[in-house]
């Protein structure tokens, strides 16, 4: 497991990680029960990488996504999402994968 004294980014990663998934929380009842058995491993820094693949997550994207700004492949597809794109996705210029 990461040292928040010794992996600069760390705490600031998983606040904004846990932002996003308390946002899905919050947007339908089922997202908790797919994420309540999802194994999420967040105990390196940067994270480069965001999917959470076979969740079906249904929702607006949350614009906490945006605060994970090392983030090199979002990948959302084969969930449910709706809404207008954030503008805080604007952040993430790191990205290179986007499928």
């Amino acid at each position: 497991m990461a040292d928040p004294g010794t992996t600069p980014g760390l705490v600031a990663d998983c606040t904004a990680f846990v932002a996003v998934i308390n946002h899905f929380k919050s947007n339908n009842p089922a997202n908790a029960r797919s994420l309540r058995w999802k194994k999420l491993n967040i105990f390196t820094s940067p994270i480069t990488h965001f999917g959470l693949p076979g969740t079906r997550l249904s929702g607006t994207i949350p614009p906490e996504l945006g605060n994970l700004t090392n983030l090199e492949i979002l990948d959302l597809h084969d969930h449910r999402l709706s809404g207008a794109i954030p503008p805080e996705l604007g952040n993430l210029t790191n990205l290179v994968v986007c499928p």
